[in-house]
């Protein structure tokens, strides 16, 4: 190994590599891929050493690593567990990590997920009631809603609706006091007794979890839990109940919080540039809604009428490519010298998946610079060799399902039900909390196709 190069680094100082890599990564991603090829070194001030890769091939041999080589919690902890939560999945390894993933993701498989199919459409329906007619309005508050109320109602869903309005009023509060500015800035993070932006955060999270603690304390006392859980929180409970003092109430709280955060962002910001994307490419939206109308006629979509959808399919894994969310996801944190894709990565160093740039590969994607559905994922089934928008391994992406199933039911909801104006505006990306969205929020006049369908016949 000691014969083999580092990954090439871009002729760029490590001032403006930083500078970039905080103010413009989608930019420096595509500039740093052009240069040095698909695996690239970076050296960041005050962050370390960082290694993106973009080819799937190279991601796969990283996610089979065993632990002795690289983790994932420890980093994940280290970059962002004090705005998400530190004692979550999200940021353990080892045997804890694997014991939490094997309760928490047969609730969260394809299948499972689209039991809750009625569930999710009445949710959609109900927020797609609220929407102004024929005004414009941001899309990005109502898609952020629309995420938290679903995960709400899938994590809970043996609650009654007195205890989903309890959850639904905090969780709002704690997810509002993410997006304020400054909130993922370090030298911002300081409190002065609740009155900054990180301080309200660090509240409204702190109200969040006590309430999570509160509820399971309830339900502890309220009897003895069945023996097979019906959703995510009593499986936890479960959990708790095998071994408390490894997995106590606060642990528990601080789970559920991230299931909140990473599902609710994630989702919601990849419904505003899958919208975008069908809005600037008006046939793809035409052609769509004679999908839905061919397939489905007036009925919902179900998990026997998903498989029928192929355009619809196309168009949920474009927007996904299109703009990912973040430039890169799926960190990992190197224990020990190791080989991969030719290169030497010595100990210390960052690895992460430049999603971004790994949805630009011209072998893989024929149209990589426009939103086209038709030409990237139509009448294609790419392999994980190809395309891995939610990660690998036994870290890939828990809300796997519900994401595929909420973006779904909400894109042939919306364009078989509205007619969408997009507003001309600032669409280019901009942190908004952990991931990136349209500058403008997404601007959008939305009428109703049946309304417009009467006038123009009694015209």
């Amino acid at each position: 190994m000691n014969t083999l190069p580092l990954p090439p680094t871009p002729s760029l100082s490590r001032f403006k590599q930083t500078r970039g890599f905080t103010g413009r990564p989608y930019e420096l991603m595509a500039a740093c891929r052009r240069e040095c090829g698909p695996i690239f070194r970076l050296d960041l001030l005050g962050m370390g050493t960082w290694v993106l890769v973009c080819d799937p091939p190279t991601l796969i041999a990283l996610h089979k690593m065993p632990e002795e080589k690289v983790v994932a919690g420890k980093i994940h902890f280290k970059v962002l567990g004090d705005k998400l939560s530190p004692f979550a999945s999200f940021s353990i390894d080892g045997p804890e990590f694997m014991r939490r993933r094997k309760r928490i993701v047969p609730h969260l498989n394809g299948r499972r997920i689209w039991s809750h199919a009625d569930t999710i459409r009445r949710v959609v329906l109900a927020e797609l009631d609220q929407w102004p007619r024929g005004e414009t309005f941001a899309f990005a508050h109502r898609a952020f809603a629309l995420s938290v109320d679903l995960i709400a109602r899938v994590v809970f869903s043996a609650a009654d609706d007195d205890v989903l309005q309890r959850i639904e009023e905090r969780v709002d509060r704690f997810m509002g006091s993410f997006h304020a500015p400054g909130i993922m800035n370090p030298m911002l993070q300081f409190e002065l007794g609740g009155l900054t932006p990180w301080g309200r955060f660090v509240r409204a999270r702190r109200v969040f979890w006590d309430l999570i603690v509160e509820l399971a304390e309830e339900r502890l006392a309220s009897g003895p839990l069945p023996d097979k859980a019906d959703d995510i929180f009593t499986e936890l409970l479960l959990l708790h109940k095998e071994d408390p003092e490894s997995f106590p109430l606060e642990h528990l709280a601080h789970e559920v919080s991230s299931l909140f955060v990473g599902g609710a962002e994630s989702t919601a910001k990849t419904l505003l540039w899958t919208f975008l994307g069908l809005l600037e490419q008006p046939h793809t939206v035409e052609r769509l809604r004679a999908e839905l109308d061919d397939v489905l006629g007036g009925a919902p979509i179900t998990v026997d009428t998903i498989g029928k959808l192929p355009y619809l399919d196309a168009v949920i894994n474009e927007g996904m490519r299109y703009r990912p969310v973040g430039p890169f996801a799926g960190l990992r944190l190197t224990a020990a010298d190791i080989e991969l894709g030719g290169f030497k990565i010595p100990a210390r160093t960052v690895i992460a998946q430049c999603l971004s740039e790994a949805g630009r590969l011209e072998e893989v994607f024929p149209v990589p610079d426009r939103f086209d559905p038709d030409s990237n994922f139509l009448g294609r089934r790419l392999s994980p060799r190809e395309w891995l928008p939610f990660g690998g391994g036994i870290r890939m992406c828990f809300g796997k399902g519900l994401a595929i199933a909420e973006m779904a039911i909400t894109v042939a909801e919306t364009f078989r039900n509205f007619e969408l104006e997009l507003v001309p505006g600032d669409h280019r990306p901009k942190r908004d909390g952990i991931g990136f969205g349209p500058a403008d929020g997404l601007r959008i006049v939305a009428r109703e196709r049946a309304a417009i369908q009467s006038a123009d016949a009694a015209a």
